[in-house]
């Protein structure tokens, strides 16, 4: 089993990475933290917009501890019957904080690999934007957009990074992302 876990700021590419991941040949399968948040949300009819999602990861981490997202994505993976075929990558998107980092390598061992995606703010700006990945974010300011890093599920982001076995630096092209990936130890050796 392989398994890369995908870290960084908001709108550095961890979704384009887990996106063409997703191609031949690795056909990966892509678990993600806001994915879970989001349908929690959604499940009590609530916006998933980012401060909701931020103090929904945050009050369950107050019961819980700050793996219990990594927790229930590993056993997400564990019951998954796609993930049953052993040469299939798996992509974990969004991890924030360090006690997942520690969850993930804890259950998955070397098979796991922290991969961090940078890139400036001056070009992730205008990627959330574009994106409208929430209904929140095509008419966002750029202050408002600084503002997602403060967020209490976000606060960890850096020293997540720092976990990082890999980092990915995108600024510049899709192709030139695209060839990073196609290089990193998981994947270069499949």
């Amino acid at each position: 089993m392989r398994v890369i876990g995908l870290c960084g700021k908001t709108g550095a590419g961890k979704d384009e990475v887990a996106k063409y991941l997703q191609g031949a040949p690795w056909k990966a399968l892509t678990y993600k933290h806001s994915g879970v948040l989001r349908g929690m949300l959604e499940e009590n009819g609530r916006p998933a917009e980012a401060q909701n999602m931020s103090n929904l990861f945050e009050a369950i981490a107050g019961q819980l501890g700050y793996a219990w997202l990594a927790r229930t994505i590993i056993r997400d993976i564990r019951e998954d019957p796609r993930a049953l075929s052993p040469e299939r990558v798996r992509t974990i998107v969004g991890i924030r904080n360090t006690d997942e980092v520690v969850a993930y390598r804890e259950a998955f061992g070397n098979d796991f690999r922290l991969v961090a995606v940078h890139a400036d703010e001056t070009l992730r700006y205008p990627r959330v934007r574009n994106r409208g990945e929430r209904p929140e974010e095509h008419d966002m300011t750029f202050e408002a957009f600084q503002r997602l890093g403060q967020l209490g599920a976000n606060t960890g982001e850096s020293a997540v990074i720092d976990m990082a076995d890999d980092l990915l630096i995108n600024h510049k092209s899709l192709a030139e992302l695209h060839e990073l990936v196609r290089n990193l130890p998981l994947i270069r050796d499949s």
